[in-house]
């Protein structure tokens, strides 16, 4: 349960969804909010959402049920923010504060959130090193008890994606949207199916340390048939240097997590001065990229620009400089 509510919790699960009447979503991290949006053409339903979210821009004005506590500026590298996170978690301290009185007064008939990183987003599940995390300020009661709905939206995959999102479409009574997006998603892999063969690609999605993106990121580089490092639909994880040096990549995807393009070129450094750095054959073709992570580490619609520009970097087609740019032509 979430927020101490007599809920009902419901998802996959075969309901007459024409039955449930919604009409106030709560969305607890920006994936959730960017599908519930693209899904409703809007933001009208959506009356609460995470300090995180950002997009549509609209969201931005929306009351904030959830807080990030642990802040932290662009000041800091990406080796200065990882310290400060694991020192955090390890002390056990709460990442995210969610107002439950606010949520209670927005009485929302649904709530979506993801179960997936409780470090990038909150978590309306979650566990990080064995440790489940806390959040402060939880509820012992809250003054109305009425059915309401919870959505976990964390996906895995590409398609995964498109098929939560298609659940989430049929609760908001959005189905044709929904179908519309999964048939995208669906005609997307086609069209990347197979173009990297005989390539070898690496997608970083921290700095300092290094980690490897997994889940859908990795899905699409095995949907274009490229050699990785990480498999599709696995959880990302740290990777040492070596291995990397050892794999030598023929194409290098820089997206740290939250991070933007221009933040990412801060921090360029870090890779470039690793030993071998030069040596490697992304680096000596000029194939490494750099991308804005709002494409690739949040599982929504915009996932399909990745794709697109995936499948252009495998065939030389001409680049969507507002999703990535090339390291070597800045």
């Amino acid at each position: 349960m979430i927020c101490g509510y007599a809920i009902h919790i419901c998802f996959l699960r075969v309901i007459k969804w024409a039955e449930l009447l919604i009409r106030r979503i709560v969305t607890t991290e920006p994936g959730s909010t960017e599908v519930v949006a693209y899904l409703d053409s809007g933001v009208n339903r959506i009356v609460g959402v995470s300090d995180k979210c950002d997009y549509p821009p609209e969201v931005m004005s929306k009351p904030k049920v959830v807080r990030s506590i642990l802040e932290t500026g662009d000041d800091l590298s990406s080796g200065e923010i990882d310290r400060i996170y694991r020192s955090w978690i390890a002390d056990g301290k709460p990442l995210y504060e969610v107002n439950w009185s606010l949520i209670e007064d927005l009485d929302p008939d649904l709530i979506v959130g993801q179960t997936l990183c409780g470090v990038c987003a909150f978590p309306l599940v979650s566990s990080i090193s064995n440790k489940t995390l806390s959040v402060e300020k939880r509820p012992s009661y809250f003054n109305r008890i009425r059915q309401r709905v919870i959505a976990t939206y964390s996906p895995r995959t590409f398609m995964g994606i498109a098929r939560e999102a298609y659940m989430i479409s049929r609760i908001i009574d959005r189905e044709e949207k929904g179908a519309n997006l999964v048939r995208s998603f669906r005609e997307t892999v086609e069209e990347l199916r197979g173009v990297g063969k005989h390539t070898k690609t690496i997608i970083i999605e921290w700095i300092e340390p290094i980690y490897m993106a997994g889940l859908w990121a990795s899905d699409l580089v095995e949907i274009a048939g490229s050699k990785h490092l990480i498999g599709g639909g696995e959880e990302g994880r740290r990777v040492e240097w070596d291995i990397i040096r050892s794999f030598d990549p023929d194409l290098i995807v820089i997206s740290p997590c939250g991070f933007t393009i221009d933040r990412t070129i801060k921090e360029i450094g870090l890779i470039e001065r690793m030993p071998g750095w030069r040596d490697l054959r992304a680096v000596r073709r000029g194939d490494v990229y750099i991308v804005d992570s709002s494409y690739t580490s949040r599982p929504g619609p915009r996932v399909v620009r990745f794709a697109k520009t995936l499948l252009n970097l495998y065939t030389g087609g001409r680049l969507d400089r507002e999703v990535a740019v090339n390291l070597y032509e800045l």
